[in-house]
């Protein structure tokens, strides 16, 4: 339902900043084109859904549920890996906050892809740690 809105939603964005377009400004015009895309992605999504059953995790809404739809059958399915994956999780967040802390780092590239490491890994154990608690 929340893809359905969402595409409702960016089309009745673009509707609006279309009778603009001619006068917009360069945010206004890519906000235009992010709804575009946005609109598109999700006709994409519930069309092979519709046609298939299966979405293809191209739009921002359910490509973040992906990753709680594999754990929550991950879990079910194979708890032993499922605690694996959790505590490997838990390991690289204290391994790259390490590296960070000792500055370990060459260059500020390899920081900021540490940084989004972690980032990654925190979400991960959390959305992981939700499921436990459910």
């Amino acid at each position: 339902m929340a893809l359905y809105n969402d595409r409702v939603y960016a089309y009745q964005r673009m509707k609006v900043a279309d009778s603009t377009i001619d006068t917009a400004t360069t945010e206004q015009i890519e906000q235009f084109l992010a709804d575009d895309e946005r609109n598109h992605l999700a006709f994409l999504e519930l069309s092979h859904f519709e046609k298939t059953g299966d979405f293809i995790y191209l739009h921002p809404i359910i490509k973040a549920k992906a990753k709680d739809n594999y754990l929550e059958v991950l879990r079910k399915a194979n708890p032993t890996e499922f605690t694996r994956q959790m505590v490997n999780a838990k390991k690289s967040i204290e391994r790259y906050t390490s590296r960070i802390n000792l500055k370990k780092y060459r260059t500020e590239n390899e920081l900021n892809e540490w940084t989004g490491l972690i980032a990654t890994y925190t979400e991960k154990l959390k959305i992981m740690q939700a499921l436990i608690s459910k």
